[in-house]
């Protein structure tokens, strides 16, 4: 986005407050993927190039009470994995500032089973809105704690939110959710849309924990969708409802619709809105002011400007007294390293890091490929021996990169692996393989050899890797990662802090020599 759009979006959305209330208009705001981030911090949104305050419910919840429209708040899943405030707490924060926000209903994610099913029903007896999920089903029934549609009243119209997670969570969630079922989200659809046309309401809206597309950024307004985007997700959805749905709000991918895309097919207006609180969608149901009958909807994403109406005190007076709790909470001790694990490299001669080799380990058991890999620049600190502590982990990889899958010929691994040692120290650091070369400082770099599973990598074959989506954002890497991929839906540090917890043992780095340079 430039600087122009994220202007004259920034004016629209300060002055949307104040426009004059449509009789027959009801606004949706809508959030998916909020993984904890309950805040406003600092932000570049839009492809601004300063940061600006912004996110947060507080935020939100302020921004929607100057509508002077009937609002419904809704959510697509993810509330809180991702950040101590979210982990925890195990979801309850996230019940607790969504009460206060107004919420109207919110779908269950893959990561609400990330402590357990036990923990998610307990946060559940606590909200005050409407928690969907459809397609989760135990022995055959429907689980209780999960309400597969709801009526909305709002303007005196009546608008049914039908609720569908992710059919994919058992490969999801960190938790255990071998008792539970998922069925399809298409036939879960097809099978309630009988059920709620017959309670007459004016319109349909669909949660569902699932994209039209990954993509960080997606203009829907200008925007034709590859075929491969209409065999599942979103626009799947919407042509098999063949107009009888008349808007879907999806999430998972963390991909933001600047702006919705209506399907031509069917007229469906399809909704994503990022990921992290730093967005919302606002979608604007309209209806005829005589019979009340739903005339269209549009969507725009928004960002969520502390500046457009302030923060919410009611939001943040659930919100303070639980940063500082958390604050305390951070020291909670969840393993132990054996000796110093430091995240830069071990010498001229191995460059590659302790800390590093250790994360690729686990996440190569995690994800079942034959290689990892994952940038050096994401390892921000080292761990110390001794107590490993909740803190010690956040700072040591900060970002919340998430888990990606995909398949690489062996002449692009080593192109990519190429790349990554063109300045000169490792850009990356791996699991599975071992590359030895030898170059100078200024990123010359000759004879490089690479082996995977102890055989000379094939140019020819094909392998399965493991790393994170930066290497899917970033031009570096984009062109040698080029390909079928898949988003797990799983944070990297999520990975990293269960293997900590499930090692038995103090941590140690593996021993060294996966990357060796022979000569300077």
């Amino acid at each position: 986005m430039n600087n122009r759009l994220f202007s004259a979006l920034l004016f629209f959305f300060l002055l949307l407050p104040s426009a004059p209330a449509c009789a027959k208009t009801v606004v949706i705001y809508h959030t998916s993927d909020v993984h904890g981030f309950y805040s406003s911090r600092p932000a570049a949104v839009f492809g601004s190039t300063s940061a600006v305050l912004a996110g947060g419910f507080a935020a939100l919840s302020a921004i929607a009470k100057k509508e002077q429209a009937p609002v419904i708040l809704l959510d697509s899943g993810d509330w809180f994995t991702g950040t101590p405030e979210g982990d925890l707490t195990r979801g309850l924060a996230s019940v607790r500032l969504m009460n206060a926000a107004g919420y109207t209903a919110a779908l269950i994610g893959n990561h609400e089973f990330d402590h357990g099913e036990e923990a998610l029903e307990a946060d559940i007896s606590s909200a005050v809105f409407r928690v969907l999920g459809a397609n989760i089903f135990r022995s055959g029934a429907r689980v209780p704690y999960a309400a597969p549609y709801m009526v909305a009243e709002a303007g005196g119209e009546r608008i049914a939110v039908i609720g569908i997670t992710n059919p994919r969570t058992p490969g999801l969630t960190a938790g255990d959710v071998s008792g539970l079922s998922f069925p399809e989200e298409k036939e879960t659809l097809l099978e309630l849309l009988p059920e709620v046309e017959k309670l007459g309401v004016d319109a349909v809206v669909l949660l569902v924990h699932d994209g039209i597309y990954t993509g960080d950024f997606i203009d829907g307004a200008n925007w034709t969708p590859p075929e491969s985007a209409a065999a599942s997700g979103t626009l799947a959805l919407a042509r098999a409802a063949a107009g009888r749905v008349q808007v879907i709000l999806g999430g998972h991918m963390h991909t933001l619709l600047t702006a919705g895309y209506k399907d031509s097919a069917t007229g469906t207006v399809i909704g994503e809105s990022g990921w992290g609180l730093l967005y919302a969608s606002r979608v604007e149901l309209s209806f005829d002011d005589k019979t009340g009958k739903f005339t269209g909807a549009s969507d725009r994403a928004v960002p969520i400007l502390v500046a457009a109406a302030g923060e919410d005190p009611a939001v943040l007076a659930v919100l303070e007294p639980l940063k500082e709790k958390i604050a305390a909470r951070m020291n909670t001790v969840i393993g132990e390293a054996a000796e110093d694990l430091p995240e830069g490299p071990r010498g001229a001669v191995f460059p590659d890091s302790p800390l590093g080799s250790l994360f690729c380990d686990m996440i190569r058991d995690y994800a079942g490929t034959q290689i990892v890999i994952q940038n050096t620049e994401g390892l921000r600190a080292g761990l110390k021996k001794g107590p490993v502590t909740f803190r010690a982990l956040y700072e040591a990889a900060p970002f919340d990169a998430e888990l990606v899958t995909l398949r690489l010929s062996g002449a692009r691994l080593e192109a990519l692996l190429r790349e990554s040692l063109s300045e000169g120290s490792p850009a990356v650091q791996v699991s599975g393989i071992e590359l030895e070369y030898s170059g100078a400082r200024d990123g010359t770099i000759k004879d490089l050899s690479v082996r995977a599973g102890g055989k000379p990598l094939e140019a020819q074959k094909t392998y399965s890797v493991a790393a994170n989506d930066f290497f899917l954002r970033s031009p570096r890497w984009r062109a040698l990662t080029a390909g079928k991929y898949e988003k797990k839906g799983t944070l990297i540090r999520d990975i990293v802090v269960s293997a900590i917890k499930s090692a038995g043992k103090p941590l140690t780095a593996p021993a060294p020599g996966r990357i060796k340079r022979t000569a300077i």
